[in-house]
């Protein structure tokens, strides 16, 4: 097979799926390895007595306030200001930590009725900013292993509520509306019936859930986990469903621990911002989760196109088994 470009439709980036460079990978993935450590020294494994505040705490999960936030918590909401050709905006919001009581389970180690309770108390944060007039967007993500940014081993996601809906969200947003514009129906739900046909980058399916491999993905052994449901945000899906959704993501980090020598791995929550009025019916939220075993060099940096060592039906294969 030739190097091919191929577009993703939910974003429109673009990305090169060059499979004679498998070899390389195969090497990558042999070699990876996300080492333990020691839970000696750990802030998170007694939050309260390393100067942070807990804000939820049970024999699960924690959720405290980040002592390093990117995003500070005030009792007003910031204004945008000018300088010369710039504009500035006070750095306002919140930054809270999800923490997993147990040092050394990660998520794919986790029941599925223990990743529902994670993915419900996350949900219930969203909701709770929804009272916030000043919040516009939620983000939600974890960073698994050094390669994916973790500075801390211990199991944790972040929860950073912004003043501001990031341009790559509105991206995402904007395209989903073009979509169902010109065509009447929800682009996500159109790309999962046609992957249900060919059936060639299914990882896992459920009753209420569904794990592709991206025809266009990014990196090797990427996938998106999508409510069968046309569910337009995270906090608006209903516990039947979220118990689908974590079953299913608890399937698939499992085989990818188990096939992959536990990857370094970013795992995002891609969702609506808070909604203020507006109506995004036309999106539908999926969990994204992409590995980190390449490095981002030159090509990469100067077009912003990725290239992607393996073809996605060979991944699809290797996280089946």
């Amino acid at each position: 097979m030739l190097p091919q470009l191929r577009q993703d439709l939910l974003s429109n980036e673009w990305v090169c799926i060059a499979p004679k460079r498998i070899k390389r990978a195969n090497f990558l993935i042999k070699v990876n390895k996300n080492p333990k450590i020691s839970k000696k020294g750990c802030p998170f494994e007694n939050p309260l007595k390393s100067g942070n505040k807990v804000l939820l705490k049970n024999k699960e999960i924690q959720i405290i306030e980040n002592k390093f936030p990117a995003f500070s918590l005030k009792n007003y909401c910031p204004l945008k200001e000018k300088r010369g050709p710039y504009q500035i905006l006070d750095a306002l919001g919140r930054h809270e930590l999800l923490i997993i009581k147990d040092h050394f389970k990660n998520l794919s180690q986790l029941s599925p009725k223990q990743i529902f309770f994670v993915l419900k108390v996350l949900k219930e944060r969203i909701l709770s900013f929804k009272k916030d007039c000043c919040i516009e967007y939620v983000s939600i993500f974890q960073n698994w292993g050094e390669k994916a940014g973790a500075s801390v081993y211990h199991p944790h996601f972040q929860i950073i509520a912004t003043p501001i809906i990031p341009p790559f969200v509105s991206n995402l947003i904007n395209i989903a509306k073009k979509y169902y514009i010109k065509n009447k129906k929800c682009l996500h739900c159109y790309l999962l019936n046609w992957e249900k046909k060919e059936k060639q980058r299914i990882i896992y399916e459920n009753e209420g859930a569904i794990v592709i491999v991206p025809f266009a993905s990014k990196e090797p052994f990427e996938f998106r986990i999508f409510p069968k449901k046309h569910i337009v945000s995270f906090e608006e899906t209903s516990e039947k469903d979220l118990a689908y959704i974590s079953d299913a993501l608890k399937h698939s980090l499992q085989k990818m621990a188990k096939n992959l020598k536990d990857p370094d791995y970013n795992l995002h929550i891609r969702t609506t911002p808070l909604k203020k009025n507006k109506k995004y019916d036309y999106y539908h939220w999926y969990i994204e989760v992409i590995t980190r075993l390449t490095i981002a060099a030159g090509f990469e940096e100067n077009s912003r196109i990725e290239i992607n060592p393996i073809d996605p039906i060979e991944t699809t294969k290797i996280l089946r088994k």
